[in-house]
């Protein structure tokens, strides 16, 4: 499920994000340390304490979930979206 969060930029393409969703469908916010995906430009991000997002390398993440994000990335590099901003 999809959760509204408060606005801000990703800090490799500068769109505006302000929502998460799940992989496993919870609808719970995210919290610190948790991992996501800029739908935009598709780089590896991780929440701050404020709910804010900072780049991450994803090399420093476990294989299993360095797998799944490399899926998600794909995803996102073969069906754009329509605009960057």
């Amino acid at each position: 499920m999809t959760v509204r969060l408060p606005p801000c930029l990703c800090p490799v393409c500068e769109s505006k994000l302000d929502a998460a969703t799940a992989t496993d469908g919870d609808d719970v916010l995210p919290k610190s340390g948790d991992i996501t995906v800029c739908f935009y430009c598709a780089a590896v991000l991780v929440f701050t304490d404020d709910l804010g997002i900072d780049t991450i390398d994803i090399k420093s993440l476990a294989p299993e979930l360095q797998s799944q994000l490399s899926a998600m990335i794909t995803q996102i590099q073969d069906n754009p979206p329509m605009t960057i901003h």
